[in-house]
């Protein structure tokens, strides 16, 4: 998955909204891979595999899985209907039982714990930021 360069940290400094890798750079577009990130499809996919589902070389699901992280889980909340068919699909070609109930459940556990991993590397790289910004305090005047 790509970084979102949307935060601006400094002159020609660009910061991922997702991974908080920074770069450098008068070039424009920049390609980076992010980093860390685990969204709505990482957390979907993990909990179809509890019941023993996963993608399989023929099958949508991992670019579906893909697509769901790069979007974020703003986007997934929006597009839940869509997530629904998809798995609607997938369960239909594999001839297995399609529970809308269950299937609801796990799509909306998915953008939750997106959600929440999102929040979690927010802190933590906000925490990590903090600690170099006291470090390079030290042993300065004051």
């Amino acid at each position: 998955m790509r970084c979102n360069f949307a935060a601006h940290c400094g002159p020609s400094c660009y910061r991922c909204s997702r991974c908080w890798q920074e770069v450098i750079t008068d070039t424009l577009p920049i390609y980076a891979t992010c980093r860390g990130y685990r969204g709505a499809g990482h957390f979907l996919s993990r909990s179809l595999s509890w019941f023993g589902l996963r993608g399989s070389k023929n099958c949508k699901c991992q670019a579906r899985a893909r697509l769901m992280d790069q979007r974020g889980p703003d986007w997934c909340q929006e597009s839940v209907p869509e997530i629904l068919g998809w798995l609607r699909e997938s369960a239909e070609e594999r001839g297995l039982p399609f529970v809308e109930v269950i299937a609801v459940r796990l799509v909306r556990n998915a953008i939750l714990s997106a959600k929440a991993e999102a929040a979690r590397q927010e802190t933590s790289h906000g925490q990590e930021a903090v600690s170099k910004a006291r470090a390079s305090d030290v042993g300065r005047p004051q």
